[in-house]
């Protein structure tokens, strides 16, 4: 006979002496792949929330300059970061759908599209309010389409927010799960610490290079050597073969093009 012990709370099961070394092996087995299952895919750990947003930042910028280029013709870099192939709206949208959808991503799709697109859609919109309030400036434009909000968001990039998250939840999250779960936790954790350091940095100055852009059009002096730094280093020009696809208020176009 066996005695065997359940703990609700993490789903494992572990077998007495009393079972057969055979069974126990097995069950040990069984054991073993439900406890890593569950602390392989927690969500709060750093190292697996920091890989989400690193490939969604990349993922995403190669997804949305090859859209644009398919649907509107333009070649333009579509970076949103000083440094790197990096988008981190994308990054960002990812963390949020995957930490609210996990634990339903082998669920009904229908629900994960229509909770991706609301998803999406909010962050979008608050990334477009963020960048026009802050840097008086527009990344996208939508105010061409016939169903927008202030040309931040719309039916069609809604939806299209809904299908990006159903692929990332049914395909893509999986996949990586299975895959990061296997790779050393030393090499794990060096990785992930020298990138996250230098993601800082390039979100950081990315944030200030901007921001004292948005001064400069305002007319203020740099008083400050961190001001003229950032003059120097990151000028008009400088930032404008960076963020091409970036323009002041003013000079946004609606031309059709996103």
């Amino acid at each position: 006979m066996s005695v065997l012990l359940t703990n609700k709370d993490d789903d494992t099961t572990v077998g007495r002496d009393y079972v057969h070394g055979d069974e126990i092996s097995a069950r040990s087995t069984r054991s073993s792949h439900q406890v890593v299952e569950r602390s392989a895919t927690h969500l709060l750990s750093f190292y697996k929330l920091f890989w989400i947003f690193f490939l969604a930042s990349i993922g995403g910028l190669i997804f949305e300059q090859i859209f644009c280029f398919i649907f509107f013709g333009l070649t333009e870099n579509r970076a949103g970061l000083v440094y790197g192939p990096f988008s981190p709206i994308y990054g960002f949208g990812a963390i949020l759908i995957t930490l609210l959808l996990y634990r339903i991503r082998y669920g009904n799709p229908i629900v994960i599209f229509m909770v991706s697109s609301l998803i999406g859609g909010v962050f979008e919109y608050l990334s477009g309010l963020f960048l026009a309030t802050r840097y008086s400036v527009v990344s996208w434009n939508y105010s061409y389409m016939t169903f927008n909000i202030n040309g931040w968001i719309s039916i069609e990039s809604i939806v299209l927010w809904g299908f990006l998250g159903l692929f990332w939840m049914k395909l893509v999250v999986p996949a990586f799960s299975h895959r990061f779960d296997h790779i050393h936790i030393h090499a794990k954790r060096s990785i992930t610490i020298l990138l996250a350091i230098f993601m800082a940095f390039d979100i950081l100055i990315t944030y200030n290079a901007l921001g004292r852009q948005a001064e400069r059009r305002a007319g203020d002096v740099a008083d400050t050597a961190i001001e003229r730094f950032l003059d120097d280093q990151y000028s008009d020009e400088y930032l404008a073969t960076v963020f091409e696809n970036m323009r002041p208020i003013h000079d946004a176009d609606t031309d059709g093009r996103e």
